[in-house]
């Protein structure tokens, strides 16, 4: 794994935390989250679609399409 898309994760760790202890709202985790997935140099379908299917929050895939 790059160091780049390490740095990514530790950044979407820290977004889930954030959002965790209610100081962001789920649109602003969604955005960030994709836009994080998104730059991620060494892209695994097969883990995107664990993220979503596994999120406790597994209404995340479908919120860009609603707003």
């Amino acid at each position: 794994m790059h160091e780049y898309d390490q740095r990514q994760y530790k950044l979407m760790l820290d977004k889930i935390l954030i959002f965790k202890e209610g100081k962001t709202s789920l649109g602003c985790i969604v955005d960030d989250l994709d836009g994080l997935l998104e730059v991620l140099e060494e892209r695994d379908k097969n883990w995107r679609r664990a993220l979503l299917r596994n999120s406790p929050h597994r209404f995340y895939s479908p919120l860009p399409k609603l707003y």
